[in-house]
């Protein structure tokens, strides 16, 4: 295979690995989104609970006891409903990474691919990825300062 056509292979390889990222990437969301919509969903229906056995007290000590136990639930509530938006968080980072891990995988011939980008501040930079041919995948960030950037040229 020339050179030319393991760069045509690569860039077609690397596209499909972007877009089964993308795709992943947008279910995710669309997945977190609906955990924390169900969340808010929760936290209004206990507030609400809480509101209308507020009214109906008439001693103080019902009334501590009416509280305590919604704190102790809001609580319980909080950290569960954390623990799994953590773990959509880590399995979108998981799942959205796993198409390029594949892709590096599969050419152990040292592939670079050069991913172009602009950071906060339109500060340019590109991310040179690339197997060691070991199945070690290597990671080096670039940026360029140009003079319309008040620095020097690279």
């Amino acid at each position: 295979m020339s050179n030319t056509e393991q760069i045509q292979q690569a860039t077609k390889d690397f596209g499909e690995a972007a877009t089964a990222s993308a795709h992943t990437f947008a279910t995710s969301l669309q997945t977190i989104a609906s955990a924390h919509a169900d969340f808010a969903k929760k936290l209004m229906q206990h507030a609400s609970e809480f509101t209308s056995q507020l009214t109906s007290v008439k001693e103080p000590a019902k009334l501590m006891e009416i509280q305590s136990e919604y704190a102790k639930n809001a609580y319980e509530t909080f950290v569960a409903e954390a623990k799994r938006i953590s773990e959509l968080y880590a399995d979108l980072f998981k799942q959205t990474t796993k198409p390029f891990e594949d892709l590096m995988a599969k050419n152990k011939s040292g592939l670079i691919v050069t991913t172009w980008g602009v950071a906060r501040g339109s500060l340019p930079f590109h991310v040179d990825t690339f197997s060691t041919g070991s199945g070690a995948v290597r990671c080096a960030i670039y940026t360029r300062v140009s003079t319309e950037y008040g620095g020097q040229t690279d």
